[in-house]
């Protein structure tokens, strides 16, 4: 006795195969796609958790990809929940690739601890963007 493998026989289905390998690609591609809409944080300066010995000039945020200017902010916070930066943080401009952002302190801060929060906006084209945001905080010494 013969064992034969079961088969599958469209009539007429090349298209429904086709559609059926359309509809398989998308699927594994549409995630992706949604994930590089996504704004990510790679690095801090100062970094999350610093302990500092005087205040920075700056903060600086770096991301995974370009961001929107006018949509992507960032701000620093001190431990009463006051903003403490010059109030125009955002997207360096400078930057070729606009994929970090900075914000100017414009007086010297104080021993204590500090909350930098940021809300990012990817540039990235095709997609629909979805806002990120999150938090990183450093610290200053007494002196």
């Amino acid at each position: 006795m013969e064992t034969r493998s079961p088969t599958v026989n469209f009539r007429g289905g090349g298209q429904l195969g086709f559609a059926f390998l359309g509809t398989a690609m998308l699927a594994a591609v549409l995630p992706v796609a949604i994930v590089l809409a996504h704004a990510s944080i790679i690095r801090t300066e100062p970094a999350d958790g610093a302990l500092l010995d005087q205040s920075p000039s700056r903060v600086i945020a770096w991301f995974n990809q370009e961001l929107e200017a006018p949509a992507s902010t960032i701000t620093v916070f001190d431990a009463q929940g006051r903003q403490v930066d010059g109030g125009k943080g955002g997207v360096d401009l400078n930057d070729p690739d606009h994929a970090s952002m900075t914000v100017i302190l414009t007086v010297a801060l104080d021993a204590g601890r500090y909350t930098v929060r940021w809300n990012a906006v990817s540039a990235a084209s095709g997609h629909s963007a979805h806002p990120t945001s999150g938090e990183f905080a450093f610290e200053i010494r007494q002196r």
